[in-house]
């Protein structure tokens, strides 16, 4: 079966030093994966790479093989515009628009799909309950959404990444700067996606990893020091390096 992500031999370097060094892993459909590992070690670099977001960063290079659904992110002639539809990113600081909370839901939409504009109210209807949003901003859906909380932010940021329907979600520590109530908020809602989403998630924080994720894949100096269900690497780590990262993290 062709994974959603396949990612081989993968090697990246800014300005001639290396980030990753030989990474692979294979993610498949309709599953969360967490990345761990120390800061500084390549994970949130994985993602901007599997996106494509690196492309205009002096100095970067990319070795190896990465695709999506089968197709290579870096082929010859692919169109990038069409790859971020299939793959959305999401931040860790959720990125809002000077605009409406609706104009920030279908922002997307309007510039790649404007035949469809009279489908936009009830497709910002749809992701935002999918986001559980909906209830509390249904009423005020043409206020700024720079108003709402971090939190309500982050699912805003999310339900407009879904309306444009991509297949994977990369998730860069979307938790981090938000309170444990709203965290909490968001990992309820990686659980309810992955029935219809692929979700590679970044996170410092291990027992989210453990909550959220099915298999975890621990980087430590840009390489892949282990991999598998997340129960066995939390549970059962099979090498020294991981079991003194998770040792360290539950003295911290």
């Amino acid at each position: 079966m062709i994974p959603a992500i396949g990612i081989v031999d993968v090697r990246v370097a800014y300005n001639g030093k290396p980030v990753l060094d030989a990474v692979s892993a294979r993610v498949r459909k309709h599953s969360a994966v967490a990345v761990i590992g120390p800061s500084g070690t390549g994970k949130s670099t994985l993602l901007r790479t599997l996106s494509r977001m690196n492309d205009r960063v002096p100095g970067f290079k990319v070795e190896g093989k990465l695709r999506v659904g089968g197709e290579d992110v870096y082929a010859k002639g692919l169109d990038v515009c069409r790859l971020r539809r299939k793959v959305g990113m999401i931040f860790q600081t959720p990125c809002m628009f000077p605009k409406s909370i609706f104009e920030n839901v279908i922002f997307g939409l309007r510039h790649q799909e404007p035949a469809r504009s009279k489908e936009f109210p009830d497709i910002a209807q749809q992701v935002l309950r999918r986001v559980f949003l909906w209830e509390e901003v249904k009423d005020r859906l043409h206020k700024p959404a720079p108003n709402l909380s971090l939190g309500q932010q982050q699912r805003l940021a999310i339900a407009r990444t879904l309306a444009v329907e991509p297949d994977i979600l990369l998730l860069d520590e979307p938790t981090s700067s938000l309170d444990p109530q709203s965290a909490l908020a968001i990992e309820e809602l990686i659980l309810s996606l992955k029935k219809d989403h692929t979700l590679l998630l970044v996170t410092h924080q291990l027992a989210q990893a453990r909550r959220v994720s099915d298999e975890t894949i621990f980087l430590e100096a840009g390489r892949v020091i282990e991999s598998g269900p997340t129960e066995a690497v939390f549970g059962r780590p099979a090498h020294a390096a991981t079991r003194a990262y998770l040792g360290r993290a539950e003295e911290a």
